[in-house]
């Protein structure tokens, strides 16, 4: 059963112990810890991932990708035995499309730690998308977001993929999707828990974590 919450940027703590508890709860990585704010995971015993919360910041570091974001007033945490999502709300940027800055954590359907990063548009810069999974040798590229087709009368999900240096796919994430079309009653400034065809998914209006099967 899918877990959510918010946290104001001054609550930061509390969001960081909610991180580790659905990090550890999905079973991605071997082992997940919490020192101070700071969450640390392990797979095949070597550090994978870090995510260190601070008022109104978050800096992430998995495998060979890093990356910050300040001005936070928000943080969303969310998880499911599949994934889990590690949102954030800029208190300055708020586009159409999207509201969140979205961070899925889930596997790749080999089994190995993966993170996709969904990051808005700002003025004339187009909102773009980072993916790959904990053991890759270099940081990936920024891909521009693709066109998102939106109706009043459902949600259709495209899978998600990491690609190397040039165009053949690497691995593809397991039970975590992002919308090709996504119904107007979907919401973008929040977590919820959405039906699709019967199946249950933890979304943020980008990303959407496939709940357990009954």
């Amino acid at each position: 059963m899918a877990v959510y919450r918010t946290f104001a940027a001054a609550n930061y703590q509390q969001a960081a112990q909610t991180a580790a508890q659905v990090l550890e709860a999905s079973g991605v990585f071997d082992a997940v810890s919490l020192e101070g704010s700071v969450v640390s995971c392990t797979y095949g015993g070597e550090t994978a991932a870090v995510f260190t919360y601070s008022s109104g910041r978050i800096d992430v570091t998995f495998g060979a990708y890093s990356m910050y974001a300040a001005d936070i007033d928000a943080f969303w945490i969310g998880g499911t035995k599949n994934g889990v999502l590690l949102d954030h709300h800029n208190r300055y940027v708020n586009p159409t499309d999207f509201r969140l800055y979205s961070i899925a954590v889930g596997r790749s359907q080999s089994g190995i730690p993966m993170l996709m990063f969904h990051q808005l548009g700002v003025g004339s810069s187009a909102a773009s998308n980072y993916e790959l999974t904990c053991d890759a040798l270099s940081a990936p590229e920024a891909v521009t977001d693709p066109a998102l087709l939106t109706n009043a009368y459902y949600s259709k999900l495209t899978g998600e993929c990491t690609v190397c240096s040039g165009k053949d796919p690497v691995a593809s994430a397991d039970k975590i999707y992002r919308y090709g079309v996504r119904q107007t009653n979907v919401p973008v400034d929040a977590m919820c828990v959405v039906e699709i065809n019967g199946t249950e998914y933890l979304t943020d209006g980008c990303f959407a974590v496939q709940e357990s099967l009954k």
